[in-house]
């Protein structure tokens, strides 16, 4: 991927296609998962998701602190 492509996305220039999302967040999943041992990472489910392309929104991820079923802190995705 080019890095003109991964700007465009960034500042909203340019929609992230639903494949190319799902692409990255399995990346990130995969690269972050070992450094983020308490964060649940399910490959299955971001292959299952329904994304949709927005126009003129930059591309960003929401995430908050919550207790799991365990009470232990864990790091969840929120809505924008």
């Amino acid at each position: 991927m080019r890095p003109e492509t991964i700007s465009r996305w960034e500042n909203g220039k340019e929609p992230i296609g639903p494949a190319n999302e799902k692409l990255l967040r399995l990346i990130v999943g995969q690269e972050l998962g070992s450094k983020a041992p308490l964060v649940n990472f399910d490959d299955k489910a971001i292959i299952k998701m329904k994304i949709k392309a927005f126009r003129n929104r930059p591309l960003a991820m929401f995430f908050e602190q919550v207790q799991n079923e365990e009470h232990k802190e864990v790091w969840k995705q929120k809505a924008a």
